[in-house]
This record gives C-alpha cells, structure tokens and sequence, in this order.
C-alpha cells in the first residue's frame, strides 16, 4: 500500500507545508518506508511510499522531471488491479 494526499486552494492562498505534513502523517501506516512532499502556490501534495519493488530514492516522490517544471504523484496499484492513478502539476 502506499498514500497519497493533497490540496488546492481554489482562492490562490498558499498551501501550508505543514499542513501537507500532517495528511501524510495520518498515511503512515498505508507507507513507512518515505514520505514525500511538494508545494507550489496554491498545491500541495504528500505521498507515503511502501517500498515493495523498488526500494531505492528513485521511487521518491513526488517527483519532477529534469526541470522540474511538472510534477506528479503515481499511485500503482498493479499488483491487485493493475490500477495507476498520475496526478500531474505542471
């Protein structure tokens, strides 16, 4: 299992880190192994990993592309459904 979390102030107020900290702190039994969090503006997102496959920093997240002009939470849920969820921020 794994957790992600997120919000998105529709009226342009920043997203508090903090805030984004507790949500994936309520996640940690879904993740214990990281914790990630990304903040822009108004969006935040927190994701809780449960490393099963890859258990290198390469399966941090959020993660960015070089740039780090997009960025985007995936929640894989292949093994049971063969489910993946992106959120992208870009």
């Amino acid at each position: 299992m794994c957790g992600i979390c997120g919000k998105m102030n529709l009226n342009n107020v920043p997203v508090e880190e903090a805030l984004i900290r507790q949500m994936t702190s309520c996640l940690a039994h879904r993740g214990p192994d990281d914790e990630g969090v990304y903040i822009k503006n108004n969006i935040g997102l927190g994701h809780r990993l449960l490393s099963v496959i890859d258990v290198s920093y390469n399966a941090h997240q959020p993660m960015s592309n070089e740039g780090g002009t997009i960025w985007l939470v995936c929640l894989l849920a292949g093994s049971t459904r063969n489910i993946i969820t992106f959120i992208v921020l870009g």
